[in-house]
């Protein structure tokens, strides 16, 4: 039986697939939140759901389920590089 699904941000980055990979050894349902211009060939090959999106803009994260999917865990990986849109 799966456990919660846990979102991590940056999923395809070095820290962020060994996150999904430890996540899914403990059994964990992860969702991968990329950027739609980064390759995704580090975590291709792992059972998770994989959506793409910018966690700076507001309507990317509303049009991939983000939100709804979240039952309480949030992995953010991911680097912010625009400040000033936080």
């Amino acid at each position: 039986m799966k456990k919660e699904k846990v979102i991590v941000t940056g999923a395809n980055g070095m820290l962020g697939s060994n996150i999904c990979r430890e996540l899914i050894k403990q059994n964990y349902n992860v969702k991968a939140f990329c950027l739609p211009s980064e390759k995704i060939n580090t975590i291709a090959d792992l059972p998770l759901e994989i959506s793409y999106g910018d966690i700076l803009n507001k309507k990317e994260i509303q049009a991939s389920d983000f939100e709804q999917s979240l039952n309480g865990c949030l992995l953010k990986p991911a680097a912010c590089k625009k400040f000033s849109k936080i």
